[in-house]
């Protein structure tokens, strides 16, 4: 919806988007983050509207995003405002727990997540595939990295500012990792084409399929092993 919002720039896309997110944020209230993309689609929108100062024109777009947002969230999370009082002191409760560190604490968990859960998690070859694609969009296409990854970037920040880690926490940046792991997939293959057209002709096609294959390969396995070690067939013995 929201890179409809982009494209479309219209109304209807914008209160469509917001909804979307607001609802997003009233199911699990890290989502309150989608509004960094949605900003990101006001600055492109206000930026490439003539006439007027950049927060006259990002006026509309904002209210267009705002509005709906609230009152998805609202539509969802009504006792957020028939009980505001309580709503705050457990969002204050439950942040100081996340800062103060539960079950695994450590002094930061943006050096943590990193090199342990996301790294074991996804398997090298994965991770260092979306750090390329996202590395080669913030080159190629600044506008488009800031929409992609300011969500990925802001849910970091603010996973990594307390002491607790659960692996739980990265889940919502899945997504976009795998979408910078297929950009920097593709990317690769495209370079390895040429180099390879070379000397002989090889399809690009098989190279995107054989690099997709070797990123893939150690999270298959793992998920592979856990399943095995996991299943009732091997916890219930005699």
């Amino acid at each position: 919806m929201i890179l409809r919002a982009r494209a479309g720039r219209s109304t209807r896309h914008f209160v469509w988007a917001a909804v979307v997110s607001g609802l997003a944020a009233g199911t699990k209230y890290n989502g309150v983050l989608l509004f960094c993309p949605l900003l990101v689609v006001v600055a492109e929108v206000a930026l490439s509207t003539p006439g007027g100062s950049f927060l006259r024109r990002a006026r509309k777009p904002f209210a267009s995003f705002l509005i709906p947002f609230g009152a998805a969230f609202l539509a969802s999370t009504p006792y957020a405002l028939l009980d505001l009082h309580k709503f705050l002191s457990d969002v204050k409760t439950q942040g100081e727990v996340f800062r103060d560190g539960h079950m695994f604490p450590v002094e930061h968990a943006w050096w943590y997540h990193l090199p342990v859960t996301l790294l074991h998690g996804l398997g090298w070859p994965l991770l260092a595939a979306s750090v390329l694609g996202f590395v080669v969009l913030a080159f190629q296409d600044r506008r488009k990295f800031l929409l992609f990854a300011s969500f990925p970037l802001a849910y970091y920040v603010v996973a990594g500012s307390g002491q607790t880690v659960m692996w739980r926490y990265v889940d919502p940046l899945l997504p976009f990792l795998a979408l910078g792991a297929a950009f920097g997939t593709s990317w690769l293959a495209e370079r390895l084409a040429r180099v390879l057209r070379a000397g002989r002709a090889v399809p690009e096609g098989s190279i995107r399929i054989a690099l997709a294959l070797a990123v893939v390969f150690p999270s298959v396995r793992s998920v592979i092993a856990f399943g095995r070690e996991t299943s009732p067939r091997y916890l219930v013995r005699p």
